[in-house]
C-alpha cells in the first residue's frame, strides 16, 4: 500500500495502480496510473 501524502489528503492510501522505484540519484520515485481518474474518485469521496 501506498499513502497517497501528495494528493493533500491525510487518509488516502492505494492498494494498487501505482509503482515504485528506486533510483540511485533520486531515491523512491512513485509513478501513478491513472492520475486523473483517481484524482476524479478522490473528489467524489
Amino acid at each position: 500500500m501506498y499513502h497517497y501524502e501528495e494528493c493533500g489528503l491525510s487518509n488516502i492510501w492505494l492498494r494498487n495502480g501505482f509503482t515504485i522505484e528506486n533510483d540511485e540519484d533520486y531515491g523512491e520515485l512513485v509513478s501513478i496510473e491513472s492520475v486523473h481518474e483517481l484524482h476524479n474518485a478522490i473528489g467524489l469521496f
